[in-house]
C-alpha cells in the first residue's frame, strides 16, 4: 500500500509538471503514462514515461496517431495491467485496463464521419469560404480538439458540399429529367449526367450537374444502367425522375429497352402503339456499331434478375436531327443529277478549306481579300458544316469575282454560275434544320413541348421550299423528309408528348390542327382525362381535412345511403363538366410566350399538368457541353482525383449559373 501511495504521488507531481508545459496527447492514458515532450527532429514523434515502471524511468517513443508502442510496452513489461480481472475490487473502484482505454478515441467517442459530417454542416449552413478548411488554423482546431481526428481536404468538402446543396436543392422539386452520357479521353472513359427541372414559380428551366465519374470496364448496357441509378439514388431522385434523355448510342438503348420504365401518366387512355423492335433499331447511330440482338425471355429473367429500373427513356432530338442531316441526307446522292450537282460544288468548297486550313500563306491571302476567315467544318456534327457553306455562300452571293479571283490566286477551280445556284439551295433547304437543331438545343427554353411542333414546323417548311420548284435540291427535300418520317414518327404519335405540347401556353393544339387534325379529338379527349384526375386529386385532399369530423355520424349516415347514392354521380358528372370547360377554355385562349399565373388562366391544375410533362428536356445539349469543358480540363498526365477537383470547380459555376 505504502508503495502505491509513494508511486501516484510521484505521478501526480510529474504530470503537474508536464501538463504545465503542454497539455498529454492521450489524456485517457495519464494512469499509465507521463507525456514528456517532442522529439526535436520529429514533432510526431512524442517522448513518454511508464508510470507502473516507477521509480525506474522508463522512456518509450510513441506517435501522435498510433498507440502500438505504448500497448507493446504495456503488453511485455505489465501484463497484468493489459489483461486485469474485470471483477471489482473491494475498497476501491477497479481502474480500467490499458486495452479497454487505448482501444477508445482519444478522448471521446466520437467517429471521423461524425466530424466530417459536423464540419459540412458548419460550412452549409454558415456560408463559409470552401477554402478555410485546409487553413492552418482550422486544422489546429480539429487536432486541439481531438488529435486523433483530421480535418477534411478540399476536394472532400467540394464534393460533399455540393451533393448536400443539390440534394436539399431538388428535396421539394417532385419532377426532375436527368441526361446522361458516356464520353472517352486519353483511355479513360466517364459517365456524366445533370439534372433538370422548372422553377416552382417561374417556370424557368434550373438545371445541375450530378456526375462525372469515372466508368471502368466495358460500357455495356447493365453497367451503364446500374450508374445511372447509382446516381439517382445518391441525390435521391429515384422517384422523381420521369425521362432520361440520352443520344442514340445502342448501349443507352439497350439498357433502356432492357431495364426501363414505361410511362404511367395515362391510366384508361388508349396510348400510342409501342415502337417495334425493327423502329429502335433504325433509330441506332450506324456509327455506333451493329446492333446485338435480345431474346426477350432472356433479357426479361436478366432485369428481374439484377432488379434494376430505369425511368422512361428519350432520345435526344438534337442528336436524331443530326442523323436526319447527315445519314438520311445522303440517300439523296442516288440521284444521279443531286449527286453530280454536289460533288462538283462541295468539292471545290472543301478544297478552299483544307486549304486555308494547312497554308498560312492561304489563309492570309483569304483574310486580306474578304477582312474575315472562312469557317472550316470540325467533322463531328453537321451544323458545322452547314455553318461553312452559309459563310462560303453569302460571300459568293455578295462578290462572287473576289472568291473566284483568290481560287485563282491559289490554284484552285472557281466556282461556276451552277455551283452558286446549288449552294444557295442547299442553304435554303438545310437552314430550316439547322433552325430546329438551335430551338431544341436550347437549354433555357428546352421543354418538352416544344419538341413536337418544333418537328411539325419543319416538316411544313421544308414541304413549302419544295413547292419553289427547286433545280438541284429536290431529292434532298425528300430524303430528309423521309429521314425525319421514320426517325420522328413514333414520337409524333407518342401521347406524353403530345400533351406537353397541349399544356404549353404557347402551343397548346394549334399546331396539331395544322400538321395532323385528325389526332386533335384524341388528345383533346386526354387532355379532360388528365385534368379530371388532376381535379378530382384536389378535392380528395380537400376532403380529408374534414374526414375526422364526419366520422362520428358516419353510422347514421349510412342509413340514407340508399336515397343519397346518387350525390357521387354527381360529383362525378360535376368534376368531368368543369375538366372539359377548363379544357375548352384553355384552347381557346390565344398563344402566349410568358409562363406567369396568367398565361395558365389563373390555374394551378393547368401549372401542375404543364410543370409535369414539360420536365423533360427534348436534348441531352447539356451533359455535351459538360463533356466539352471536361476535354479542356483532362490531360494524358492529370489523375482522376486531380480531374474531379478540376471539374468541380466547374461544377461550383455552371450549377450556379
Amino acid at each position: 500500500v505504502e508503495e502505491e501511495s509513494t508511486t501516484a504521488a510521484v505521478g501526480e507531481a510529474k504530470f503537474a509538471e508536464v501538463e504545465s508545459l503542454e497539455s498529454h496527447p492521450w489524456p485517457h492514458l495519464k494512469d499509465y503514462f507521463f507525456f514528456e515532450a517532442r522529439d526535436k527532429s520529429n514533432e510526431k514523434t512524442l517522448h513518454f514515461q511508464c508510470v507502473l515502471c516507477q521509480p525506474k524511468k522508463i522512456t518509450i517513443k510513441g506517435q501522435a496517431k498510433s498507440l502500438y508502442n505504448l500497448k507493446s510496452h504495456i503488453n511485455r513489461k505489465h501484463p497484468a495491467a493489459s489483461s486485469q480481472s474485470s471483477q471489482p475490487c473491494a475498497k476501491r473502484a477497479r481502474q480500467p485496463s490499458f486495452g479497454e482505454t487505448s482501444s477508445k478515441t482519444a478522448g471521446t467517442d466520437v467517429s471521423q464521419s461524425m466530424v466530417d459530417k459536423q464540419i459540412v454542416d458548419l460550412f452549409v449552413h454558415n456560408l463559409l469560404p470552401l477554402h478555410v478548411v485546409e487553413s492552418p488554423t482550422f486544422v489546429g482546431l480539429i487536432k486541439m480538439l481531438n488529435p486523433s481526428m483530421t480535418s477534411m481536404s478540399l476536394y472532400r468538402l467540394i464534393v460533399i458540399y455540393t451533393k448536400q446543396k443539390v440534394t436539399e436543392l431538388l428535396e421539394d422539386i417532385p419532377w426532375v429529367a436527368t441526361t446522361a452520357d458516356c464520353w472517352s479521353a486519353h483511355n479513360k472513359s466517364y459517365l456524366g449526367m445533370t439534372a433538370h427541372w422548372l422553377d416552382p414559380k417561374t417556370r424557368a428551366r434550373r438545371h445541375a450537374l450530378l456526375a462525372c465519374t469515372r466508368v471502368r470496364g466495358h460500357h455495356s448496357s447493365d453497367v451503364l444502367a446500374q450508374a445511372m441509378l447509382d446516381t439517382h439514388s445518391k441525390f435521391n431522385l429515384q422517384d422523381k425522375v420521369t425521362r432520361t434523355t440520352t443520344d442514340n448510342g445502342k448501349n443507352f438503348v439497350k439498357a433502356f429497352v432492357q431495364f426501363g420504365a414505361e410511362a404511367e401518366f395515362l391510366p384508361n387512355i388508349p396510348e400510342a402503339a409501342a415502337e417495334s423492335e425493327e423502329d429502335w433499331i433504325q433509330d441506332v447511330d450506324p456509327e455506333a456499331g451493329g446492333v446485338e440482338y435480345i431474346s426477350v425471355d432472356a433479357t426479361l429473367d436478366k432485369s428481374s434478375s439484377l432488379g434494376l429500373k430505369l425511368p422512361v427513356h428519350m432520345k435526344c432530338a438534337a442528336h436524331t436531327f443530326n442523323l436526319v442531316a447527315s445519314v438520311d441526307a445522303s440517300e439523296a446522292l442516288n440521284c444521279t443529277l443531286f449527286r453530280s450537282a454536289y460533288r462538283k460544288a462541295m468539292s471545290k468548297a472543301r478544297a478552299l478549306w483544307c486549304l486555308q486550313s494547312r497554308s498560312t500563306v492561304a489563309a492570309a491571302c483569304i483574310f486580306e481579300a474578304f477582312k474575315r476567315r472562312l469557317a472550316v467544318p470540325d467533322g463531328t456534327r453537321w451544323n458545322s458544316t452547314y455553318n461553312s457553306v452559309v459563310v462560303l455562300n453569302g460571300l459568293l452571293e455578295k462578290s462572287r469575282d473576289a472568291v473566284n479571283r483568290v481560287m485563282t490566286q491559289l490554284k484552285l477551280q472557281t466556282f461556276t454560275s451552277s455551283d452558286v445556284g446549288f449552294l444557295s439551295e442547299y442553304v435554303q433547304v438545310m437552314c430550316n434544320v439547322a433552325k430546329a437543331l438551335d430551338k431544341i438545343q436550347g437549354e433555357d427554353q428546352a421543354y418538352l413541348g416544344s419538341l413536337l411542333p418544333t418537328v411539325a414546323a419543319t416538316v411544313m417548311r421544308l414541304k413549302e421550299v419544295k413547292l419553289k420548284r427547286l433545280l438541284h435540291c429536290g431529292p434532298l427535300v425528300d430524303a430528309i423528309l423521309a429521314g425525319i418520317s421514320k426517325r420522328f414518327g413514333p414520337l409524333l404519335e407518342d401521347l406524353e408528348c403530345q400533351l406537353a405540347a397541349a399544356f404549353h401556353p404557347k402551343f397548346r393544339l394549334f399546331w396539331l390542327e395544322q400538321f395532323n387534325n385528325s389526332q386533335v379529338g384524341r388528345v383533346t379527349k386526354a387532355m379532360e382525362a388528365v385534368v379530371q384526375t388532376a381535379l378530382s386529386a384536389l378535392s380528395e385532399e380537400g376532403s380529408n381535412t374534414s374526414s375526422n369530423e364526419e366520422e362520428e355520424g358516419e353510422e347514421e349516415d349510412d342509413f340514407f345511403s340508399n336515397i343519397t347514392r346518387s350525390c357521387d354521380d354527381r360529383s362525378h358528372r360535376s368534376l368531368k363538366w368543369k375538366a372539359q370547360n377548363l379544357v375548352k377554355t384553355w384552347l381557346e385562349a390565344g398563344s402566349k410566350d410568358a409562363m406567369t399565373d396568367r398565361a395558365f388562366l389563373g390555374e394551378q391544375v393547368l401549372i401542375d399538368l404543364f410543370t409535369k410533362y414539360n420536365t423533360p428536356v427534348p436534348s441531352s445539349a447539356a451533359v455535351w457541353h459538360l463533356f466539352c469543358q471536361s476535354h479542356d480540363i483532362l490531360r494524358a498526365g492529370v489523375s482522376d482525383v486531380g480531374f474531379e477537383i478540376f471539374l468541380y470547380n466547374f461544377v461550383q459555376q455552371y450549377n450556379k449559373n
